[in-house]
């Protein structure tokens, strides 16, 4: 099947620029892997691509996979890297960058809600952080640096 992002290529294909950059892109790929098989709406992962991403920091991937209770398999976005990883259904997000963007913008939401506030919110990344506010801050700053430095250099194809 066609995956819904023209810039996405199979994971078997991915290269880092240099070889530090491609073995800490396939550790990051593994450990996508291993998120989305996590959860017990994970059934299968069909098809496996990367989006974009700098090895070490973040990382996009898009799988096909079947969850639990649907008919058809969907495609998802899978972020790993520096910060904690996350998934996001494609709808919608149909660009690394945009991707990304929404990423971004929805820990930051998650950062700004109150800590008693998030579980009654779905519009909030699936995210798991220690409670803390020195967390909270390291993970702004996180979040500033992929807004300010890695986003603009995303695939928007």
């Amino acid at each position: 099947m066609v995956p819904p992002v023209k810039s996405a290529i199979p994971l078997e294909q991915m290269r880092g620029e240099d070889g530090l950059d491609d073995k800490l892109l396939r550790e990051m790929a593994d450990q996508a892997i291993r998120y989305v098989r996590s959860f017990q709406w994970c059934l299968d992962i069909h098809e496996k691509y990367f989006g974009d991403g700098f090895g070490g920091i973040i990382a996009l991937f898009l799988f096909r996979v079947t969850i639990r209770g649907r008919e058809t398999p969907e495609w998802i976005w899978v972020f790993v890297g520096d910060l904690p990883s996350s998934y996001l259904e494609v709808d919608g997000f149909h660009t690394p960058r945009k991707a990304l963007l929404r990423y971004i913008t929805g820990v930051e939401d998650w950062v700004g809600t109150r800590e008693d506030e998030r579980e009654k919110r779905d519009d909030l990344p699936p995210i798991e952080v220690p409670p803390g506010p020195e967390i909270l801050e390291i993970l702004k700053g996180r979040i500033d640096t992929l807004r300010c430095h890695v986003l603009p250099h995303m695939k928007d194809a």
